[in-house]
C-alpha cells in the first residue's frame, strides 16, 4: 500500500510539473491536455483519472506555487516584532519570491485576464486577509498614532502594485533600459529596501 501511495504521489508530481511547463509556454487558453500527457509521459487517460480536467490542474499548480508563500506572510504577521519590521520582511518575502519564480506573475496576470475566476478560486486573497486579522492590526497601530487609518484592501493593493510591477514588466524593462538579467535582479533586491521605505512613509502619520 505504501509503494501505491507513493507512485500514485509520483505520478501526480510528474503531472503538475508538466502542466506548469506547458501553461507557462502557452498560457491557459492554450495548454491542452494531450500536450501535458506526453509532456508528463504518461496516457490521457490517466492524466483525466488524476485530475479530470484542465481546470482542476490551473487550481492545483497556483496552490502549489503560492503554497509555501503564504504562511510565511501569515507568520510574519503574527511576530512580536514592531508593525515597521513586519511590513519590511512582508515586501521582502515578496520580492524574493517573485524572483525565485520569475516567470509566475507574467503567468498570473495574463490568466487574469482569460480566466480570472480561476485566479480567485486558487488563493482566495480576501480569505487570507481576513485570516490574518490585517484589518486589525492596521486599526491598532492607528489607534496607538503610529500610523494613519487605512484600509487593509488599500495595504495590500499598494504593496502588490509596488512589488508585482517590475516582475511582469521584466522583459519591458530590459529592453528599455538595457540591463542584463544579473542587473535585473540587482535592481530587485535594492526594491526590497526601496518599497519598505515608500510603503512607510506612506503609513507614518508625520507623513500626512
Amino acid at each position: 500500500m505504501k509503494n501505491e501511495h507513493k507512485d500514485n504521489k509520483d505520478t501526480e508530481m510528474k503531472i503538475l510539473q508538466a502542466a506548469r511547463q506547458v501553461f507557462l509556454s502557452k498560457g491557459y487558453e492554450g495548454a491542452r491536455m494531450q500536450e501535458i500527457a506526453d509532456s508528463a509521459g504518461i496516457n490521457k487517460a490517466l492524466l483525466h483519472y488524476y485530475f479530470r480536467k484542465k481546470e482542476n490542474l490551473f487550481v492545483e499548480i497556483i496552490k502549489q506555487a503560492l503554497g509555501d508563500f503564504f504562511p510565511k506572510i501569515t507568520n510574519i504577521w503574527v511576530k512580536d516584532i514592531p508593525f515597521d519590521d513586519r511590513v519590511r520582511q512582508f515586501i521582502v518575502n515578496y520580492i524574493s519570491f517573485s524572483l525565485e519564480n520569475p516567470d509566475l506573475p507574467r503567468f498570473f496576470i495574463n490568466v487574469l485576464y482569460q480566466k480570472p475566476e480561476l485566479f480567485v478560486t486558487g488563493i482566495h486573497l480576501k480569505d487570507y486577509v481576513k485570516i490574518l486579522n490585517l484589518q486589525e492590526i492596521l486599526d491598532n497601530e492607528a489607534k496607538s498614532g503610529r500610523i494613519k487609518q487605512v484600509d487593509a484592501y488599500q495595504f495590500i493593493i499598494t504593496i502588490l502594485s509596488l512589488c508585482i510591477f517590475p516582475a511582469i514588466s521584466n522583459p519591458l524593462l530590459r529592453t528599455t533600459f538595457k540591463l542584463s538579467e544579473d542587473k535585473f535582479k540587482e535592481m530587485m533586491e535594492e526594491r526590497k529596501e526601496i518599497v519598505p521605505e515608500i510603503v512607510l512613509n506612506w503609513l507614518h502619520i508625520n507623513n500626512k
